[in-house]
């Protein structure tokens, strides 16, 4: 169905072309899932972008290369007109970000409207299908789904919306960027089944692009392991993932039982290798070759694909489960913040008038409380829509309240003035879900780190805060030279760790996180930046 052959991504530099993804080859056939998969910033999404002739969409000057063929039809040499008759119909693709997927001044309706006029099927048989869509995706208030705005649906919602468009039109192929990110476990075990038994019933393939190995091993057929924008290794799943034979894949199914943080003595972890395996620098068999010379890829037993100087020669790495010892907070403790009685609710009406008159009200959140500890990490935890980022905002003071009261390291902020409330923004942090809403695409990562620190005087001066967030990039794994690119430029993930840098900057005493690794891939999550280690000294309560 989909066959890719060497295909690449470059951009132009003053010397030299950079390479984001090489030589990729995979396919994609009919009734079955083809996953790919790696960490944050290894060129899946751009991979998925290239197959739909659509990355120049997304990164300017962008150069293509290689073979991408639809039932015969090389995509990549399509007039735009071509394209577009297959794009949305014969193919659909799930964007990354829910937030950027859907358009926020059109209702769900109106954005069902315009992707159902593509089908032609009458509008009430596809509202039906649509509303069977949305209800197998647990969304059973199909008549609010469709009057809300994507800004009155929390993320998990909006993602099941884009999934139920992208179903809509009986696509033959499905190219899903990440699609439960957003998720919670209990509806992204429906998501999944949803996806496998169209593949099964309908024949739909299906390309999954995802850092959680989790999910390729409950859902894929064939699974390809990308680093750096190559692969790595590829092959039938449960051949790849039962028996690896590349060190990289077997670290990240490693880092999917254990939360370890990096050897802080390797500082090696922390650099490119240009010349040689990109994974060489974390690799605990690398040998001379390895920093030189990059490895070819070579077809091993049971049909796997295999980019490794010492294929065969490494033996399979067992998982076990780690004990992860979190320090407890101190007894006796005063507690940082406290939240009592907290109830928020929300406007039922939806049209312009119904700004100015007396409508019903729909509770959000009702009769909250609960304190945080210093060094202690509560957690606050429910499905998709239950009240989680409300809770968060009503505490912070970001939206009205309608009962409770907050008191924050002994004073009452409930009522505190905007002004009077400045001071207190600098010592309890925020780390948004969705990092394209809250990270500005025209600034420089460098700026938005520093701006927090900047505006609330945290460092003597600019000196001092640039070495303070190097320290930060560093232990969330991130390279020094991101903070001179843009928040478009960089992955999913990488922008999600771009804004805990930037919540940390101002050295906070609390710290409210809402699901603030759903895009990282497991293998970071366990860096220090995340893993709670050494919180009671270093990092603040959460």
């Amino acid at each position: 169905m989909l066959a890719v052959t060497g295909l690449r991504v470059s951009l132009p530099t003053e010397n030299h072309s950079t390479f984001i993804l090489r030589d990729l080859s995979l396919n994609v056939q009919k009734g079955k899932v083809t996953a790919l998969v790696g960490q944050s910033g290894s060129g899946k999404t751009t991979a998925a972008l290239a197959m739909l002739g659509l990355v120049n969409f997304y990164i300017q000057g962008a150069t293509v290369q290689g073979e991408v063929l639809f039932e015969g039809r090389d995509i990549l040499r399509m007039s735009r007109g071509e394209r577009r008759e297959i794009l949305g119909t014969n193919i659909t693709f799930i964007p990354q970000s829910a937030y950027a997927g859907l358009n926020p001044f059109l209702s769900i309706r109106r954005q069902f409207l315009e992707v159902a006029a593509r089908t032609g099927i009458s509008p009430k048989d596809t509202l039906a299908r649509f509303k069977a869509l949305l209800g197998l995706l647990d969304l059973a208030n199909t008549k609010a789904v469709l009057d809300s705005y994507p800004h009155q649906l929390s993320g998990g919602m909006r993602q099941r919306v884009l999934i139920a468009m992208a179903l809509l039109n009986n696509p033959r192929l499905l190219i899903a960027d990440e699609p439960t990110t957003a998720v919670d476990r209990t509806r992204q075990v429906r998501v999944l089944d949803l996806v496998r038994s169209l593949c099964d019933e309908e024949g739909l393939g299906v390309l999954l692009v995802t850092h959680d190995m989790g999910v390729a091993a409950r859902t894929a057929d064939y699974v390809t392991v990308l680093l750096s924008g190559l692969v790595m290794e590829s092959g039938n799943v449960d051949t790849v993932l039962k028996t690896p034979r590349h060190p990289y894949t077997m670290s990240l199914l490693h880092s999917l039982y254990h939360v370890e943080e990096p050897n802080p003595e390797n500082q090696d972890v922390f650099k490119k290798t240009h010349s040689g395996c990109p994974f060489a620098n974390r690799c605990d068999f690398a040998v001379d070759t390895c920093w030189t010379k990059l490895p070819e890829a070579t077809l091993v037993a049971d049909n796997v694909l295999v980019r490794c100087h010492l294929s065969g020669e490494i033996p399979v790495i067992s998982h076990q489960l780690s004990e992860n010892i979190v320090p407890l907070p101190l007894e006796n403790s005063v507690p940082i913040i406290e939240i009592q009685d907290l109830s928020v609710s929300y406007k039922s009406g939806l049209s312009f008038r119904d700004l100015f008159r007396k409508c019903k009200r729909n509770p959000a959140v009702q009769h909250v409380s609960f304190n945080v500890l210093p060094g202690q990490c509560l957690g606050i935890v429910g499905e998709s829509a239950a009240g989680k980022t409300t809770a968060m905002k009503a505490a912070i003071r970001l939206i009205p309240m309608e009962n409770g009261r907050i008191v924050f390291e002994n004073t009452d902020i409930t009522n505190m003035k905007y002004g009077a409330l400045r001071h207190y923004r600098a010592l309890m942090q925020v780390v948004f879900q969705n990092p394209d809403a809250s990270l500005n695409p025209k600034m420089h990562v460098a700026d938005i780190v520093l701006e927090p620190a900047i505006l609330h005087n945290t460092y003597p001066d600019k000196v001092q805060a640039k070495a303070a967030a190097d320290e930060l990039f560093a232990q969330l794994d991130l390279e020094p030279e991101f903070l001179d690119r843009y928040p478009t430029e960089l992955s999913h993930g990488q922008k999600q760790r771009v804004a805990i840098a930037r919540a940390l900057i101002t050295r906070p005493r609390l710290l409210f996180a809402d699901e603030p690794v759903s895009a990282v891939d497991s293998h970071v999550q366990g860096s220090s930046g995340y893993s709670g280690k050494n919180r009671k000294s270093r990092w603040p309560s959460y």
